[in-house]
């Protein structure tokens, strides 16, 4: 038995729509990888035709996933008719995405613009506007808040601005799990608006961090302008990471995704899909980027999991060596939609965080130790807040 959504279910009625997921996200980088052109779209029209396909089911799962536009892109691409009541449905619902991403990106410049002028150096990272940098897309993932990132020492000062600009906190200052583990907190418009999610750090407690945060900023739009951007995009106005640094920020996502059980496959894809556009050389200064980073071991996780999700050759020399492997194609399929399964391995996120942990040696293992430690107190400190809830609830709103 799997789990989805709370429900128990039988592998083979949640892992045909899975599948089906995999092979239309997968016929989507044919034209990135032209040698598996014709095996991609063969391969995914054997499967789809075979037997009665519920449709219902595979978008569900797409809207759960987050892919649903890069299915219609994929379903597109091999011209798969689907019913015509669904049609209507994915297309309505894509025009919703666009019409919220756009408002979204409207209220990020307006948020990122209210602390920029406080002094305070912000970058707006993930959602729409690195959808848009990937894929050339607003409609691609629908974004539910707003990310900002500003360095630790002003954190609390953006926090005031926010609050003195439309937002009311969404947890308490007092919440030491939020704002010094998390490294971030929700603020919460108090009329219309949309929700900011403020940062500090980029990783929560149990992945690797970024060991030079500071260069984040300092290779940014902000302070470099954007090279060969279009400067009338809705989005060309938001001070962004450059496209290295917002790539180290998916591999971030993807961590957290895994590490929590949540689907990553939108992740995966788009981890191959900017790979499969570099030059080998540039792949190769990637990874020593993130080697600069302390983040070359989650990378070539990433590709790792990316590889063998949509049988590609991602040209890093992955050494195939996940920490769910031994588990097979099903477990890989499974846990990239975000389906939970009754065999996972115990001490999981034990191993991942040793997988993804930086360095060699005494040098990897010390660094292990500090990390497991920070995670120890974070759940600690957790377990504490959540038995006293009256006192880090988010703070009352003003009369």
């Amino acid at each position: 038995m799997v789990n989805r959504g709370g429900e128990d279910l039988s592998e083979i009625e949640v892992k045909k729509p899975a599948d089906i997921l995999r092979l239309v996200a997968r016929a989507t980088l044919a034209d990135l990888c032209p040698d598996s052109d014709a095996a991609l779209l063969a391969g995914a029209d054997r499967r789809l035709t075979c037997g009665e396909t519920d449709w219902h089911a595979v978008w569900d799962l797409a809207l759960q996933c987050k892919i649903s536009t890069l299915v219609q892109m994929g379903l597109d691409k091999m011209a798969v008719p689907v019913p015509e009541v669904l049609h209507d449905t994915m297309a309505k619902q894509r025009m919703g995405i666009l019409r919220w991403n756009l408002s979204n990106l409207a209220h990020a410049f307006n948020a990122s613009a209210l602390v920029a002028r406080a002094g305070i150096d912000v970058l707006v990272i993930k959602g729409v506007s690195r959808s848009h940098a990937v894929y050339g897309a607003y409609d691609m993932r629908i974004a539910s808040d707003i990310d900002l990132l500003v360095p630790r020492l002003d954190y609390e000062a953006a926090s005031e601005v926010l609050c003195q600009h439309g937002f009311r906190r969404g947890v308490s200052q007092s919440s030491r799990w939020w704002h010094h583990y998390l490294g971030e907190s929700p603020f919460l418009p108090r009329t219309a608006g949309m929700t900011v999610d403020l940062h500090h750090r980029l990783q929560q407690p149990g992945g690797p961090p970024p060991r030079h945060l500071a260069e984040f900023f300092a290779h940014s739009t902000a302070s470099n302008g954007a090279a060969g951007a279009d400067r009338t995009a809705p989005d060309a106005k938001l001070p962004q990471l450059s496209p290295e640094y917002a790539f180290l920020v998916t591999l971030i996502s993807f961590s957290k995704a895994v590490r929590a059980g949540e689907p990553w496959i939108s992740h995966a894809h788009e981890i191959a899909t900017v790979l499969l556009r570099m030059q080998l050389s540039a792949r190769q200064h990637m990874l020593e980027l993130a080697r600069h980073q302390g983040l070359d071991r989650l990378l070539m996780d990433a590709v790792d999991h990316s590889q063998r999700l949509f049988a590609i050759d991602l040209g890093l020399g992955a050494s195939n060596t996940m920490p769910d492997a031994t588990h097979g194609e099903d477990a890989l399929l499974l846990s990239a939609t975000g389906i939970s399964s009754a065999g996972e391995k115990p001490f999981r996120r034990t191993r991942l965080q040793w997988r993804w942990t930086h360095g060699d040696g005494l040098a990897r293992s010390a660094r292990f130790g500090q990390e497991r430690a920070r995670l120890a107190s974070s759940d600690m400190r957790r377990a504490v807040e959540m038995r006293f809830p009256s006192l880090f609830l988010a703070d009352q709103p003003a009369l």
